[in-house]
């Protein structure tokens, strides 16, 4: 069932692409409606900032426009669009790399958080200030990656095609990136009991 709505879906978006490489670019503000969403949703968690995604999702949708006849039909439409939104908002995230206070949202914090506390399974305030601080030592990659798996729902085989890395590869970056969390945290945890000895 879920195979079959993929299908129709890419049908649907092929029949609107062929429409606007024949020269009716309003069929483009369908795709447009269907996907801003998503498209503004991978800005924001990368960017956290909603003017700067706003800007970013303007210049995915303006790229895609003027790629379209480039889209290549092996691959899913939505998979090259959020592909372009990685690509576009990691640009913007390191052309604005000057400002460094960037904190994860709550919805990231709620799903990451099953993930980065202690093995008693308690989740504490403390827990989530040091999943915050510990968020701020991961690379820019790092956080795009965790936001595509946990908050996006997105499967390690969609994720490959965003990032253009493989499958095996997104694996390993996650479960790295996880652990890296973990010692972080730890040693958040280790700073805040020498503190108050």
């Amino acid at each position: 069932m879920v195979s079959s709505n993929v299908h129709m879906s890419q049908d649907e978006d092929n029949v609107w692409i062929d429409q606007v490489i024949k020269g009716q670019s309003q069929a483009f503000g369908r795709l447009v409606d269907k996907y801003e969403s998503y498209v503004y949703t991978i800005a924001f968690r990368i960017l956290h900032n909603r003017n700067d995604a706003e800007d970013a999702a303007m210049e995915v949708f303006v790229k895609a426009y003027q790629n379209l006849g480039k889209f290549n039909r092996r691959s899913v439409f939505s998979t090259w669009l959020y592909r372009i939104a990685y690509n576009t908002s990691i640009s913007a995230f390191r052309a604005r790399s000057k400002r460094k206070n960037e904190v994860a949202d709550d919805a990231l914090l709620a799903k990451m958080a099953a993930y980065a506390v202690d093995e008693s399974g308690d989740e504490t305030e403390s827990d989530e200030h040091r999943l915050i601080v510990s968020m701020r030592y991961l690379t820019v990659e790092e956080n795009a990656l965790l936001t595509l798996f946990y908050t996006n729902d997105l499967s390690v085989e969609q994720i490959s095609g965003i990032v253009g890395i493989s499958v095996s590869n997104v694996k390993v970056r996650l479960f790295r990136t996880r652990k890296k969390l973990e010692v972080l945290m730890q040693q958040q945890k280790n700073v805040e009991l020498s503190t108050s000895k």
